[in-house]
């Protein structure tokens, strides 16, 4: 092995317990050619030669230092008899019989040449064009990609990972861009499409050959005992599946199509348009410098006193939001989820809480004032909201499939009190309709909520161009009201900063 190696060593200690290795080859002198930390070492034993003469392949050792490059080792037995601190695992010295190597000595010569030549000199190939485009195709999706990414994809092709097979570069491509499940599924589809069918990118023979015996050795290292199966054991064969299907003339194309919702607005664009509701308040220890307050005082003191400390500014804001389902909400379910989740994963707030309700929040409104209007088609609430009275009575639902309930009045006194609240609902739009009884709901319910915090907005999934001549219409004269789409979001968010805005007959 190259004498200039080097490896990132991690020393044993009690809470992680030793490094290990497996032996795979015996040498002179007591030298054993260990495997370590994905990679294959000489080492030597750390007091005296007589300790590897019992070793043989396959028996597990622990590295428990190093001099110079030269790893030190000693038997499991021997470590944790004086270590008698640390508890022997499971797979200690009564199971490194289950771990032993059937190798001969002319494929440990084979591996001893193989680790000789270094990782260095494996494949230094240039990066498959397709992949360019892929990095590209992920970007317009929205990825968060920059060149450092297709950068770090370069160096891991370089060190001789994802040359194995088309399925190995497509995992290697999702390990380094995928962020989550949905981005890796979304990935692997576009990485099928791209990828030529003829597999020229990869490497020749003579490199194939290489990183596939390593990879045959990380096998072997790693395999399992195999169980001897019992007489007594059922065999199950496998049933005739379904008979051919025919197309006849049919052209089915070889790439598959790539299905991938596409909402109005995406992940990021929620997470960037919330992340701007902050209420920064210094608490917690003290552990910023007051770099003012220590100039004061070192001037009126007159000598080098101790500097001044305080605490660091965070984000206290908290978010309550009420989301309408069910009804005329079931279209815009997953859009609705998708924005309250990038909220809740994105938003850096101190808390948030997710709840929902049918239609209204609250039901139960005082029903006697609207004999006092005249107009009986569409009649507008604005003489008698004075005389509407507050409702914080009823029920919230804490499940998106309105199962479980959670009293009203528990939510607000918990949550909404000093917090800001996002109320989202079509109010009506989605059917066009108005509802007199639905309105006069929905206002008591406001004005109750009003009491608890005066930062609430109303944020419909529907354009404004659908409210006219439904409740969401006459609603928007009282509160904030906007459509769930970028300008929206910012617009919401500034008046929850506490920009002012003007409604024509506030509550």
């Amino acid at each position: 092995m190259d004498s200039n190696s080097k490896i990132e060593f991690f020393a044993p200690s009690e809470k992680h317990g030793p490094s290990r290795g497996i032996v795979i080859e015996k040498e002179e002198n007591g030298i054993c050619l260990i495997k370590y930390a994905a990679t294959y070492w000489r080492a030597r034993p750390l007091d005296s030669m007589e300790k590897a003469e019992s070793l043989s392949p396959g028996d597990l050792v622990c590295v428990v230092g190093r001099q110079g490059i030269t790893l030190l080792f000693q038997t499991e037995a021997e470590y944790y008899n004086e270590n008698s601190t640390l508890t022997p695992k499971k797979n200690s010295t009564k199971d490194i019989s289950k771990l032993r190597l059937n190798t001969d000595r002319t494929e440990l010569t084979i591996l001893n040449e193989s680790i000789n030549t270094g990782y260095n000199q494996l494949p230094q190939a240039s990066i498959p064009s397709f992949l360019w485009m892929l990095f590209e195709r992920l970007r317009r999706r929205g990825f968060p990609l920059g060149l450092g990414d297709y950068e770090a994809l370069k160096l891991a092709l370089q060190a001789g990972f994802g040359w194995s097979s088309q399925a190995a570069l497509g995992e290697l491509c999702a390990s380094l861009w995928a962020k989550s499940l949905r981005e890796q599924e979304t990935l692997l589809a576009l990485f099928n499409q791209l990828a030529p069918l003829e597999e020229a990118w990869q490497l020749d023979e003579k490199d194939q050959k290489t990183i596939a015996f390593l990879e045959d050795i990380n096998t072997k290292t790693n395999k399992r005992p195999e169980t001897e199966e019992s007489e007594d054991t059922p065999k199950v064969s496998a049933q005739q599946g379904l008979p051919p299907i025919f197309l006849g003339d049919v052209t089915i194309t070889e790439r598959p199509f790539l299905f991938e919702p596409q909402f109005p607005l995406s992940y990021r664009e929620v997470a960037q348009a919330w992340r701007r509701l902050r209420r920064p308040v210094r608490t917690g220890p003290l552990i910023e410098l007051d770099l003012e307050r220590t100039i004061e005082q070192r001037c009126k003191a007159g000598v080098a006193t101790s500097v001044v400390l305080r605490p660091r500014r965070s984000n206290v804001a908290r978010l309550l939001l009420l989301v309408d389902r069910q009804g005329s909400m079931t279209p815009f379910h997953r859009f609705c989820d998708e924005v309250c989740t990038a909220i809740r994963q994105a938003g850096r707030f101190e808390e948030t809480a997710l709840y929902y309700f049918h239609n209204v929040p609250a039901e139960g409104a005082e029903e006697d004032v609207l004999g006092l209007l005249e107009d009986t088609l569409y009649p507008s609430l604005d003489p008698i909201l004075p005389q509407i009275t507050p409702l914080i009575e009823g029920n919230l639902y804490i499940d998106s499939s309105l199962l479980r309930l959670k009293p009203l009045l528990e939510v607000l006194d918990q949550q909404a009190r000093g917090a800001s609240v996002v109320i989202i609902s079509d109010a009506g739009a989605g059917r066009g309709q108005y509802r007199i009884s639905r309105l006069l709901d929905t206002l008591a319910f406001l004005k109750g909520l009003k009491r608890y915090t005066p930062h609430f907005v109303w944020i419909n999934p529907l354009a404004q161009r659908y409210w006219p001549n439904s409740t969401a219409a006459y609603l928007s004269r009282h509160i904030p009201m906007f459509s769930l789409d970028r300008d929206g979001m910012y617009q919401s968010v500034n008046v929850l900063r506490g920009q002012q805005f003007t409604t024509e007959k506030p509550i």
